[in-house]
């Protein structure tokens, strides 16, 4: 009898083969959904970045724009505005800058929605001729405003307000608080009255009803694009 050498057949190569196949692709698709989370959660972890940046420098320019009221300027220390046939809505305010080993600055910001983006806009108040007077107040002309994006993927911003003994405020309503405060921050001390206790009081008056209607509180609530909306509560008074 002839002698049998020991192997493999067609059949069971074919059946090994078809076993690798099928590991290769449950390996493949493994891998595959390991690197596809690995990217959903880089991008998901960059819009918490960029989200958290944007809320805070919001937060510090709130909390920057409090002190500025005493200043009694020409335009209200922080104010919401609405324009266009949208209602866009934006966040306008001064607000004061302190840097070691330099003289506080003063600037204005505005948050807004510009081309699906969440930008943040600031310029310096101008000094000199036009800008600081003889008295010290602040005031004139500025420079151009800079523009530089916070957030992406954004479609609108909505804002409300907080005043003291009115609850909140939506945009429209706080157009008019924001004019009455104003008037009565710049309304002057009486002049030519016989008792000045009595224009001290008249002025103390006036501040305190001033003070009574600004802007303590802001609430922001921010819509991407994708029907994701975040709602943050600010304290504007330190």
């Amino acid at each position: 009898m002839p002698r049998r050498v020991g192997g493999f057949t067609l059949i069971e190569l074919l059946i090994a083969c078809s076993l690798m196949a099928v590991l290769a692709v449950l390996s493949w698709r493994g891998l595959d959904s390991v690197i596809q989370s690995r990217n959903r959660l880089n991008v998901a972890s960059d819009e918490l970045r960029s989200l958290t940046l944007a809320l805070s420098q919001l937060d510090e320019d709130l909390l920057r724009s409090w002190p500025v009221r005493q200043l009694k300027l020409d335009e209200p220390y922080l104010m919401i505005a609405v324009s266009g046939e949208r209602n866009a809505q934006s966040i306008r305010l001064i607000r004061e800058v302190n840097r070691t080993g330099m003289p506080t600055r003063i600037q204005r910001v505005v948050y807004e929605v510009r081309d699906g983006q969440l930008a943040r806009g600031f310029s310096e108040f101008a000094t000199g001729a036009g800008g600081t007077g003889a008295g010290g107040g602040v005031g004139g002309a500025v420079q151009a405003m800079v523009w530089q994006p916070v957030l992406s993927s954004v479609r609108s911003i909505s804002v409300r307000g907080w005043v003291d003994g009115r609850g909140w405020l939506d945009a429209t309503a706080l157009s008019s608080v924001t004019a009455a405060a104003q008037n009565l921050n710049r309304s002057p001390t009486p002049s030519g009255t016989p008792d000045p206790a009595a224009a001290a009081a008249a002025a103390e008056a006036a501040r305190q009803a001033a003070a009574a209607l600004a802007i303590v509180g802001v609430e922001l609530v921010v819509e991407r694009v994708d029907g994701q909306r975040f709602t943050r509560l600010y304290s504007v008074r330190d």
